[in-house]
């Protein structure tokens, strides 16, 4: 009964520092990437899926896409794509200061991407993705402002 016990114990204890090794791994090499979009309702959907299966095997990516102000139908399209796709989505009115969340801290890598203005194919080609691409090697450090 106390081998049983001592085995029991043993085995509890190698998974509690799997877990606690794991969770420390996992959270101190997370990386965010934030896309601020604004006005892009005919290529914003197409943009937000080419990210997430650019990185569909990366998940120590985390994503924040910031509307700044939209006056057409993109913040609906994020919102209906966030059903699929999970990203954080933050609406900001035209004029408004963007700062970033304390929440943010938890991230060891924070890159920001604006695609403001970009439509069409240079949106869907955007550099973004080159390095998104790159990063799936393990270079996250290639993606820049």
């Amino acid at each position: 009964m106390s081998l049983l016990f001592i085995s029991l114990l043993m085995l509890a204890a190698g998974c509690f520092i799997y877990l606690v090794v794991n969770y420390y791994t996992v959270h101190k090499n997370t990386s965010m990437v934030i896309i601020v979009v604004k006005d892009q309702e005919p290529w914003v959907e197409g943009f937000i899926r080419k990210v997430f299966y650019l990185i569909r095997n990366t998940p120590w990516i985390s994503i924040q896409v910031i509307d700044d102000g939209s006056c057409d139908c993109t913040l609906k399209i994020l919102k209906r794509l966030q059903r699929r796709y999970y990203f954080e989505l933050l609406c900001v009115k035209a004029g408004e200061i963007m700062e970033l969340s304390g929440g943010a801290n938890r991230f060891s890598n924070i890159k920001q991407y604006d695609v403001r203005g970009l439509t069409g194919k240079d949106l869907l080609r955007a550099p973004l993705f080159f390095r998104l691409s790159a990063d799936g090697a393990g270079n996250f450090n290639a993606l820049s402002k």
